[in-house]
């Protein structure tokens, strides 16, 4: 079990684990709330891009040939 006389013999190591928790809980939030942005905006952009084109996509009406040999 851990007692005060411990925290108080190991202050510095207990600083350094406390600020590496805190700083990488920080950079997870913020890449993961970063990327959701990002995400929807791709999807935003791909939705406007595949309105503007619709017959851009192949169709299953006229497949390309294969070449096998």
């Amino acid at each position: 079990m851990l007692n005060i006389s411990t925290i108080t013999e190991h202050w510095f190591w207990l600083s350094i684990i406390v600020a590496v928790i805190v700083w990488y809980s920080t950079i997870t939030i913020y890449v993961s709330i970063r990327g959701a942005f990002d995400i929807k905006q791709m999807f935003a952009r791909l939705g406007r891009q595949s309105a503007d084109s619709p017959n851009d996509t192949p169709s299953d009406e006229n497949p390309e040939p294969l070449n096998r040999k």
